[in-house]
């Protein structure tokens, strides 16, 4: 889902940590939950860009143990020319303890004011958001339809109890080869609670395998958070930490 925001001139004119904006003046639900823009003109914490998150707007009402894995853009828009906009990706798990998510240097406050430099147009700066809620855990009434839907028999494949889609086949079989008690311990019986586990372990093992140059810190903390939900769930995935510590050594490595 597409959405926007838009943000006058005067509105920068003092700090506005602690004061949220929304999405088109009020929380877009997605997901089942309802989502919203924080952001920061003069920045968050001290940096000198405009910081700018997405945020659960109703996250402290939600029960205990929610989930919602989200991949997200956030783009500010250049009003002269849409290939200055600046964008970022991410994929995130928002949980009880990180209902919020986003980048405290989006952009420069000297870009942000630059004359005629397309952000700030007739005292307007202009944001879009753009996301897909791709598993959600723990919903408010899970009898609903409120839950993404499960896969059809039709379109899924069976492999150690878990509903996988066929392209994903190959690679769960080859996990259950390799580490045949990595869900020995696994309690969930609720096949969408066992399809979001087995999506957040895929994700983050094709996140490992990118190249070092392709990963962000931001995506490094991101695989922590992943890999402490699996490990909540009781998956046992110490060489998947192992690998993950591994991988945050070379980016060590390559940035001295």
């Amino acid at each position: 889902m597409t959405t926007s925001l838009t943000l006058k001139g005067s509105e920068f004119d003092y700090n506005l940590r602690g004061n949220l904006y929304l999405i088109n003046g009020e929380a877009v639900v997605i997901g089942d939950y309802k989502w919203c823009l924080l952001a920061f003109p003069k920045g968050d914490r001290q940096v000198h860009s405009l910081s700018l998150y997405l945020e659960l707007a109703d996250y402290k009402s939600l029960p205990s143990g929610w989930r919602s894995y989200a991949k997200f853009r956030l783009s500010i828009v250049n009003q002269l020319s849409e290939e200055l906009s600046v964008q970022r990706e991410f994929k995130h798990c928002f949980n009880q303890k990180y209902f919020g998510w986003g980048n405290k240097e989006m952009l420069p406050l000297t870009k942000l004011h630059a004359k005629d430099g397309g952000f700030l147009v007739d005292d307007e700066l202009l944001i879009v958001a753009e996301i897909d809620v791709f598993e959600v855990i723990g919903t408010k009434d899970v009898s609903k339809e409120a839950l993404k839907k499960p896969l059809s028999e039709k379109e899924s494949v069976d492999v150690n109890g878990f509903q996988v889609l066929p392209s994903q086949v190959e690679s769960v079989r080859r996990i259950f080869e390799l580490h045949p008690d990595i869900a020995a311990k696994f309690r969930g019986k609720n096949q969408h609670v066992r399809t979001a586990c087995m999506n957040f372990l895929l994700s983050l093992m094709e996140m490992l395998r990118q190249p070092l140059k392709e990963l962000s810190n931001e995506d490094l903390e991101e695989a922590d958070i992943m890999l402490e939900y699996l490990k909540n769930a009781y998956f046992k995935v110490d060489w998947l930490e192992m690998e993950l510590e591994q991988v945050k050594e070379k980016k060590e490595t390559e940035k001295a």
